[in-house]
Formats: structure tokens, C-alpha cells, sequence
């Protein structure tokens, strides 16, 4: 693929695993380091130009929202955005088969250096029209019978040992599945939960088998594992078919919709959230969802760290099982509404690509003949607007509710008499003085999301919704919440996050005894008695109360009693405390769920009790705050003690990956005992202002770090030179702001070498040894101003990326020629460098200190 622009169309029948396989090629680490720009969209029957290119763009630059809504306007910023890139872009599931949207679509890439598209379609029209060159197809066909038999060990036996019976009905089993991989997927997966041989039978004997229908070679396997499937997911998985096809679960929301239909089903002295959260597990066990991954997504609840994805085929299925109870439509703006809509459906979604105003269109939708079936309503993709706000409260029956509010509106043409309403979440671009005074009268509520609303004020009626189970608001003025929420008994998760100037939380919050989630921002102050608080399982920040507004504010021992805190706690204003004893009564070595944890004893509101207390007793707190052995992840911020406890090199710490020390001031050596971490793979230091030296200590040894960081260190200037035994894997080292450090100590091992803002720098050896490969891929100097010599370069074969900027006094010598050309240099002020650069051919810029724009270029041939 020589040419500046390919496509490459892969085709398969549904269920084959055309995105599975485009899925390794996108994450692929060495098609990742080529292209400098990545995207994936998902294309489905709809092929719009004008929402394909938002979403391309989207999607190439991670920005959450596109607004321009002009297609000149956007082809505009896409052809800006790819220029002089290697780009490289997923198009899944394309049905277009017309040529002209097609061209319209990829002219914003001539600008591109080079395109890569890969399209996954069904159709080999599709791939007829869409492809270039001389590049066929990849079809992709049916998985042989040996493969399918593995695909389907590995889901329905989950590596455990079975007999032989269970063996060959399971072989039996498989051969009817056709090598489709889906369908192998989805059997497996109900029979990883059947213990008993006539179950398997059953299956096997099925009369699905020997349905006669459109796509019968998948969907006759996807009914037969929809039929095994318990009864109590049932409901849960056909809700699904109210949502486009690719579109992003996310996993707390839906389970919170879930509950407000009524699907979860509870016993004993269970949790409903717990249950709810086992539903969508086995879902996803049974192959029902797959876990999205996406860098650029962006959460819009705090308690959501998850979402997910639904194969399309499995939507197909959900939508012809549940036939008119579930029913999603997207108004475009090419084709006028005339979707024929039954009197009885029951769950509604309405989306608008482009996101303007549909009045017309939405009031028609509305206007169904028996409103009263009607149980959810999402419009949280249209802005929901004046002429239509009316028909809203028709929907007397609602359960659940989702919209978009673009201007104000009177809160009683919106809201309505919504007395069986559960579920309430609203978006608004606009600021409300307060929560509409009719919400609070819902006292069915479970979820009141508000969390994409800005809100002046929070009434104190709040406190009615005794039912609420999840509540989540934003605010830039609210500074306290009224202490009518103590009264919420039923809450799970409390989400003020992005009450941004909350300044503490009420005294009636330790009265919440379900509580499971509390986020919170960094400043708030928890209140007393919220040890009490022995159900919590998310709070990631944890102020420690002053010393004499204890009786008020939380101290550090109410730590005690919350043994079921996981993932991540970051315990604050540690400064604050002048006796060990609560520290020891907080134990954190109890808490063996948690995963990450920071410890910082800055006090930003009282920098005068930051001195409180003597160096011993610096030392006694951190010494007693030593946690369980399964933390992965430790932040040290502020410490003010001279040494650091033996706990940091504890070998039982088997699972700790990372540390990273901040503002340790004191710290005059470096944390050799990490050395006996066995797993740590990254250590940061950062402003230790006091240490000099890092000289090599006898036998020491960091066996696993392959990360490395120092910045900001003031009087650091000598490494010793014999460190490749000290880190024998080390892949990354960055040192920045470290203006006294002369010399680095060169590593056979690396991958990535930064160095900033060394002002004392004089010479560096990127790798001196012929007989070891070099493995450097990266290299960046910038602001070294004192650096004469750079060595080494001859050896870098792995080289992709090199710059080196304000050198001035930088030297190349004239045999130390790189064996490769790397894919990006940039190589600028400094006089050395240009005729080294010129032989390269390489692109040289020569910068005054004074003036950002280049006096003097030179450009090979070709560049």
C-alpha cells in the first residue's frame, strides 16, 4: 500500500468477528506508533454526511461535542485537523452503497499525509464502492471446526475440567453454530451456568434449530441462548432494544433504569444495586455486552467508570423478541417524521443528529393515540423545546425520564403530575435558581440525576424524596447542602462532585447508613459520625478534621469502621495532626479493597499548621499509616519528615506498581528500600528540594521499574554512573527541572529518554555499547542550554522520534550519524546542529531567544 490513500474493506456476515479483527489491528502497538491520529465510527444503515463527519472529527481529535452543523463548515475543520497526518480511521458497519455521499465524505483527507480506512460491511457492493486500487476485499470466512471448539471451551468451560459427556454435546452443539463465532459466543455462554447434562441435551435438541427465517444461520443460536436465559434478565436485556444500535451503555445509569421498571428483583436483607450490578455481570458473561474502550470518552456521571456495548446482532434480536414495547427513533434531518409508532409502546428513545430544534417533528412523535402505556421517555440527544413541552405531562405514567433543556421553561408545563415517576435526569445548557419545587413532590423518585444542570441554590424539601436512592447535582454557589438530605435513609450514591465551592457536607449525613457512594469534591469537609457510614464503598477524598473542630468535622479514626472503602482515597491535610494514636485507631491496613491511595499533609486554608508538630511526629503518622498489602497504587504528597518508614520497602507489598513522592522537602536521600518492591514498575520524584545525590548502594537493585521521573529537584547534581544493574528494565526516564544535575548515567534498556530544563547539563550518552541493541524509540532535549555534547547516536536503529530544542551550544559529531531516519524531527536553535542536519536531511530551524519565528531554515530536498 504505496498510495497516499487506501481503503481497506473487510466483509463478513453478521457475527463473524469483522469487528473483533479490526479491533486487534486498531490496538495493535506497532500500527498504534505509526499513525499520529486514530479514529473509530460506527456507520449502521444511516449514512449522513453531516453526522459522519462531526463524529470523524469527534472521534480523530477527542473532543466530546462538534458544534459546527454546516457540512462545508465541518469538511472545512476535518481537512484542517488531518493535514500533514498519518491518519488512520475505522468505518464499522457500512450499508451505503451510493457513490457520491461516499466521495463527499473522504475529500477532507487529500490534505492528509497518509490514509489508512478500514470499513467493516456486510455487503460486497459496499466494498466495491468504497475501496481503491487494486486492494480486494478481505473476506472473512467461517471459522473452521477446531477453532470454533476452542472459542467455545474457552466461554463455556472457563478453563476448569469437564467429563466427556458434557464434551461431546458440546462438540455437537458447536457444529450446529456453523463456525459463526457469535453464535458459538452466546451458547457457551448460557451453558457455562447449566451444570446438568439433560440442560445441554436441551439444547442440543432445541426445535430452534429449524427455524426458517431472514439471517437463519445466527439468529436460530441467538434465540436458543435467549430462551435458556434466566428470567429474571429477560426484561433487562429486551430494554435494550430501546437504544440505537452502537450505542454506549453505561453501566450504573442502566442498571438505575432497570430498577425504576421494576426488573430487579430483590430478597432478604439484599441490595438492590448489588442485585442490579449481578444482572449486567451475567449479561456480560454470557457475551450480551462488551466493555467499550475508548481513551478519548468522557464520563458524565461520577459513580460510571464503565461502559459498554452491545454487538448488533444482539440488538436485532432484542428488538424482534420485544416487537412494539420498545422503540427508538432518530429524526434526520434528509427524511420528514413519519414513523409509525404503536399505541402500546412502552420505552421511547428519540435522538436528532445534529442536535437543532424539531418541534414539529417531536410534537408529532408525541401525539400518540394511548399515551398511558408509556413508561420511559429519553430525548437526551434533542433539545427539547417550547412548542413541544406541553405534551410532556400527558405521559402521566412515566417511570423513567430522560431530556435535554436548552432554555428556561415554567417547570409546570415541563414536569407535570409525574406521580409515578423513578427516574429523573436532565441536561440544561441554562443555570436554575433552584430545583423546581414539583420535583421534589415525586415520591417515588429513585435516581434525581442533575448532574449536567447548574444549580443556584438546593431547597430543603429535597428531603421529601424519602425513596431516592441515587442523587447527583452540580453547582459553582451552592457552599452547603441542607440538612433536610440526612432524612434520604434509602440513599446508595451521593454524587456532588461538581458542587465545585461546597465547602462541607451536613451533620445529617452520617445518618445515611446505606450509603455505598459518596463523591465529593477535594475541599469539603466530612462531618463527624461518618465512620458510622459502615456500607461505604466509594469516597475518594477524606479531609482530615482540625484539631479543634473535631467534635464538628471528622478526625482521621472514623477511618476505622469503613472497611468496605475500594479503589481509590485520597486522605488530605495529614499536617493537621499532632497525635499518632487516632492514625492507629484509623487502621488503613484493614481496608484490603482499597487500590490507590494518596496521602497529603499539605494544608492549603492553614499553612501555619503544616509545623505543628516535630519531626517524630511526621514520621510516627506516616510510619502508622501503612496499609494493606493489596494497594497497587501509593501518593505521597507533602511530607514533611526527614526519613521515610521501613513499610515503603516491604517486600509483602507483592502487588504495588507505582509510587510517586511529592513535595517530600526533607528527603535529603533517595528511597533506595522501594528497591525490595517486587512488582514496582514506576517511581516518581518530584521537588525534593533537599536531595543531592543518587549514588549506587552496594547490591541494590530495582528488579521490575521500568518508569523513572525526577522534577523539579534544586540541588540534585550527581547520579552515580554504574546504573544499568541498579535498573536492569528501565524503559522511560524523565528528568525535568533539575538545574544542577551535569551528567546522565547512560541505560542499555531504554525506551523513551526526556530531558527539560536542565540548565547544568553538559554532556549525555544515549547508548554506548555496539554489541547490545538499542531499544530508544523517543528521544526529546529541550532548554538545555549548557549541553555541548550529545553521544551515541550512531547505535539508535529504533529510533522513530527525536527533538531537540534551545541547545544552543549543542555539537554533532560529524561520524555520530543515525542508522535510520526517524518518522518526526524537530531539531531547532542551536548552531551545531545544521549542518548535521543538512546531511541527514532533516528540516533545521534556528530560533532567537526573543522572537517564536524561525530567522533561518533550511529544508533537504523532499521535506
Amino acid at each position: 500500500m504505496n498510495c497516499k490513500f487506501s481503503v481497506i474493506p473487510i466483509v463478513g456476515m453478521g457475527g463473524l468477528g469483522k469487528t473483533t479483527l479490526t479491533q486487534l489491528i486498531y490496538k495493535d502497538q506497532r500500527v498504534c506508533e505509526y499513525f499520529d491520529v486514530k479514529g473509530w465510527v460506527y456507520v449502521s444503515v444511516n449514512f449522513n454526511v453531516v453526522r459522519l463527519t462531526k463524529l470523524i472529527i469527534e472521534t480523530l481529535s477527542g473532543q466530546q461535542s462538534c458544534d459546527f452543523l454546516e457540512l462545508k463548515e465541518l469538511l472545512s475543520v476535518l481537512s484542517e485537523s488531518v493535514a500533514g497526518k498519518k491518519v488512520l480511521l475505522v468505518l464499522d458497519d457500512v450499508w451505503n452503497e451510493e457513490q457520491s455521499p461516499w466521495q463527499l465524505l473522504q475529500s477532507p483527507f487529500d490534505n492528509a499525509d497518509i490514509v489508512r480506512i478500514i470499513v467493516t460491511t456486510r455487503n460486497s457492493s459496499v466494498a466495491q464502492v468504497m475501496q481503491t486500487g487494486r486492494i480486494s476485499p478481505y473476506k472473512l470466512g467461517l471459522l473452521p471446526e477446531e477453532q470454533s471448539w476452542l472459542l467455545f471451551k474457552h466461554y463455556a468451560f472457563a478453563g476448569q475440567e469437564v467429563s466427556s459427556q458434557f464434551v461431546d454435546i458440546g462438540k455437537q452443539i458447536v457444529n450446529k453454530c456453523n463456525g459463526l463465532p457469535l453464535a458459538v459466543k452466546a451458547l457457551a455462554g448460557i451453558l457455562l451456568y447449566e451444570t446438568e447434562e439433560s440442560s445441554w441435551w436441551d439444547v442440543l435438541q432445541s426445535d430452534l434449530w429449524e427455524l426458517d427465517e431472514a439471517q437463519a444461520e445466527i439468529i436460530p443460536a441467538l434465540k436458543l441462548s435467549y430462551s435458556r436465559m434466566p428470567s429474571y434478565l429477560k426484561p433487562c436485556f429486551l430494554y435494550c432494544s430501546m437504544y440505537p444500535k452502537a450505542h454506549l451503555f453505561s453501566k450504573g445509569n442502566l442498571i438505575r433504569l432497570w430498577m425504576a421498571q421494576g426488573y430487579i428483583r430483590v430478597k432478604g436483607r439484599k441490595i438492590m444495586e448489588d442485585v442490579g450490578e449481578n444482572y449486567f455481570n451475567e449479561l456480560q458473561q454470557r457475551s450480551y455486552f462488551q466493555l467499550y474502550e475508548n481513551p478519548h470518552m468522557g464520563l458524565t456521571t461520577g459513580n460510571e467508570d464503565e461502559w459498554y456495548v452491545m454487538h448488533d446482532m444482539l440488538q436485532d434480536l432484542a428488538q424482534l423478541i420485544s416487537e412494539n414495547e420498545c422503540f427508538s427513533i432518530d429524526i434526520s434531518e434528509s427524511q420528514a417524521v413519519r414513523h409509525v409508532i404503536s399505541n402500546k409502546v412502552r420505552h421511547l428513545k428519540v435522538t436528532y443528529p445534529s442536535k437543532v430544534e424539531a418541534d414539529a417533528e417531536l410534537t408529532e412523535l408525541l401525539s400518540l393515540k394511548e399515551t398511558k402505556y408509556l413508561r420511559t421517555f429519553d430525548c437526551l440527544d434533542l433539545k427539547y423545546t417550547s412548542k413541544s413541552e406541553s405534551l410532556l405531562p400527558m405521559f402521566e405514567r412515566l417511570r423513567a425520564l430522560e431530556l435535554e433543556l436548552d432554555r428556561p421553561h415554567d417547570s409546570t408545563t415541563w414536569i407535570g403530575n409525574f406521580k409515578h415517576l423513578r427516574h429523573l435526569s436532565v441536561k440544561s445548557n441554562i443555570i436554575w435558581d433552584a430545583l423546581p419545587q414539583l420535583v421534589c413532590q415525586f415520591y417515588n423518585l429513585q435516581t434525581l440525576d442533575l448532574k449536567n444542570c447548574v444549580l443556584q441554590e438546593m431547597p430543603s424539601e429535597i428531603g421529601n424524596l424519602i425513596n431516592l436512592r441515587c442523587l447527583a447535582l452540580s453547582s459553582f454557589s451552592v457552599v452547603q447542602l441542607p440538612e433536610s438530605i440526612g432524612h434520604l435513609h434509602n440513599l446508595h450514591t451521593l454524587d456532588v462532585q461538581s458542587c465545585y465551592n461546597l465547602q462541607e457536607l451536613p451533620q445529617g449525613i452520617s445518618n445515611l447508613v446505606k450509603l455505598q457512594h459518596l463523591f465529593i469534591p477535594s475541599g469539603a469537609k466530612l462531618p463527624h459520625g461518618i465512620g458510622k457510614l459502615t456500607n461505604l464503598e466509594t469516597l475518594v477524598y477524606f479531609r482530615v478534621g482540625r484539631a479543634n473542630q473535631i467534635g464538628k468535622h471528622c478526625g482521621i479514626e472514623e477511618l476505622k469502621n469503613l472497611v468496605n472503602i475500594k479503589g481509590k482515597l485520597c486522605i488530605s491535610e495529614l499536617g493537621k495532626l499532632v497525635s499518632v494514636d487516632n492514625v492507629i485507631v484509623g487502621n488503613l491496613k484493614t481496608k484490603s479493597k482499597l487500590k490507590d491511595l494518596k496521602l497529603n499533609w499539605d494544608c492549603p486554608q492553614h499553612p501555619d499548621e503544616d509545623n505543628v508538630c516535630s519531626e517524630e511526629m511526621k514520621f510516627l503518622v506516616l510510619e502508622r499509616l501503612k496499609p494493606h498489602y493489596n494497594i497497587s497504587s501509593l501518593e505521597i504528597d507533602g511530607y514533611k519528615g526527614c526519613d521515610l518508614p521501613a513499610w515503603l520497602g516491604d517486600p509483602s507489598f507483592s502487588k504495588l506498581t507505582s509510587i510517586n513522592f511529592n513535595s517530600c522537602k526533607q528527603i535529603q536521600d533517595f528511597p533506595w528500600l522501594t528497591a525490595r518492591l517486587p512488582s514496582l514498575t514506576s517511581l516518581s520524584l518530584h521537588k525534593f528540594q533537599k536531595m543531592k545525590s543518587v549514588a549506587h548502594e552496594g547490591e541494590v537493585s530495582f528488579p521490575a521499574l521500568e518508569v523513572l521521573s525526577f522534577s523539579n529537584m534544586q540541588e540534585w547534581d550527581n547520579w552515580s554512573s554504574v546504573m544499568d544493574k541498579v535498573f536492569p528494565k528501565l524503559k522511560n526516564l524523565y528528568i525535568q527541572t533539575c538545574p544542577k544535575i551535569c551528567q546522565v548515567p547512560s541505560f542499555q534498556s531504554l525506551v523513551t529518554l526526556t530531558l527539560s530544563n536542565c540548565e547544568n547539563l553538559r554532556s549525555v550518552t544515549v547508548h554506548h555499547d555496539a554489541a547490545c541493541p538499542s531499544r530508544l524509540n523517543e528521544l526529546f532535549i529541550i532548554n538545555c542550554r549548557q549541553l555541548s555534547s550529545l553521544l551515541g547516536l550512531k547505535y539508535l536503529k529504533s529510533l522513530t522520534q527525536l527533538t531537540v530544542e534551545t541547545c544552543p551550544e549543542l555539537q554533532f559529531l560529524p561520524d555520530d550519524c543515525l542508522p535510520v531516519l526517524p518518522k518526526d524531527v524537530q531539531i531547532c536553535d542551536g548552531k551545531g546542529p545544521k549542518h548535521w542536519c543538512h546531511l541527514h536531511g532533516f528540516q533545521y530551524k534556528q530560533f532567537c531567544s526573543f522572537d517564536p519565528h524561525p530567522k533561518d531554515e533550511v529544508k533537504a530536498e523532499g521535506i
